[in-house]
């Protein structure tokens, strides 16, 4: 029997795409064209830094009014009513000078807040999306993923008996695949936040049983818990009469583990764009090494009871597994290497242009409050 068939071909294309996207070159047309994205979001976001002009607003809505004016005739030539209001002139000279010192500390610090502490990070931020390694790592992982497609279309063309097994075995490990990239991109997505220049980033404190698990679910500890709950569940699966129901509790059971670890460890990862080429080969073995031993433990016992394979997921043209097999080739090594980035740039712009509309509504205020405390001040004048 045939696994891939005429799919063959087309799964070989689709690979064959995906080496392109490995390597960071002319040849990744994925990199080149976020690259570009990239670059054209990072000009709007600096001329976005020059929508906002502080200055001219200032000069327009306090300097070049009547009410500026007169503060600042009275500071410079106070002496001629002094001499007739006493006392009572110097304390309002004193205040003048107190609210013209006020006026131009609150605009200057007004002023340096914009730009260096949103604009600045934004445009690093989006070099760090351009620069990323998830939109080459998660390629090289699909490429070893198609690697062991073909070995497993072999297996099943020349070992005929095994074909149980190996529908099982690509099932697990794709359902594990999918679970850690998807966990992976929401994560990169998460993490596109603009942290002003002078702030703290403050990180989500753990819980006590996350900080455990974090430390306590290393590779070899975590092959043998999953090993373990696999018999359990498979003892319980095979306990209920109905095959539907028993398959599931059995994914349940296994995979439910499997990813409150990944996103306790996910919550821990590097920042955004750190991760390394280890970090897909690492997981891409030990997801593979986990799915082989969950799929062998129904098909030991089986030896003793071919009942038992009921738990196994048999189909005999191999419609599901190939279409499940392209979907994640395509979706993971093709479109979320590139369309989440993609967002991850918009994203950055979205938070941009809110922070200026913010600024914008903050600088209107300030200058509505200038402008009643300049207004306050002349009518006593």
């Amino acid at each position: 029997m045939e696994f891939l068939d005429y799919s063959q071909t087309f799964i070989g294309v689709l690979t064959s795409l995906v080496v392109l996207c490995v390597i960071i070159n002319s040849s990744n047309f994925i990199h080149e064209i976020l690259k570009k994205i990239g670059d054209k979001i990072d000009e709007e976001i600096d001329s976005l830094d020059h929508t906002i002009n502080i200055e001219a607003a200032y000069d327009k809505a306090v300097k070049g009014q009547a009410p500026y004016k007169l503060l600042q005739k009275f500071i410079e030539k106070p002496w001629e009513s002094k001499q007739n209001k006493g006392n009572k002139q110097e304390d309002l000279y004193s205040n003048a000078l107190q609210l013209d010192m006020k006026l131009k500390a609150s605009f200057d610090n007004f002023k340096s807040e914009y730009s260096p502490k949103f604009i600045k990070p934004a445009r690093t931020l989006i070099k760090t999306v351009k620069d990323s390694r998830e939109q080459v790592i998660s390629p090289l992982y699909v490429l070893l993923y198609c690697l062991v497609i073909f070995i497993c279309d072999e297996i099943v063309y020349n070992i005929p008996n095994t074909e149980s097994f190996i529908v099982t075995f690509l099932t697990v490990f794709t359902i594990l695949s999918l679970g850690l990239w998807t966990a992976l991109w929401c994560s990169f997505i998460k993490d596109i936040k603009i942290i002003p220049e002078g702030s703290e980033n403050k990180e989500s404190k753990k819980h006590k049983v996350e900080t455990w698990i974090c430390n306590h679910s290393k590779w070899i500890n975590t092959t043998i818990c999953i090993t373990i709950l696999s018999i359990i569940f498979f003892y319980i699966s095979m306990l209920i009469p109905n095959i539907i129901i028993g398959r599931i509790t059995f994914i349940i059971g296994i995979f439910i583990p499997i990813f409150i670890v990944a996103i306790c460890r996910i919550r821990s990862h590097p920042q955004l764009g750190e991760y390394f080429y280890m970090f897909a080969f690492k997981h891409f073995f030990g997801l593979l090494f986990l799915s082989f031993l969950i799929a062998l433990v129904p098909t030991i016992f089986a030896v003793f009871n071919n009942d038992i394979l009921q738990v196994c997921f048999e189909y005999g043209d191999f419609i599901a597994i190939k279409f499940t097999i392209i979907s994640f080739i395509i979706i993971n090594g093709l479109l979320l290497p590139f369309i989440v980035p993609f967002k991850g740039f918009y994203r950055i712009l979205k938070l941009v242009k809110k922070e200026v509309e913010t600024t914008q509504t903050k600088l209107d205020n300030e200058l509505k409050e200038i402008i009643t405390q300049l207004n306050n001040f002349c009518s006593k004048l």
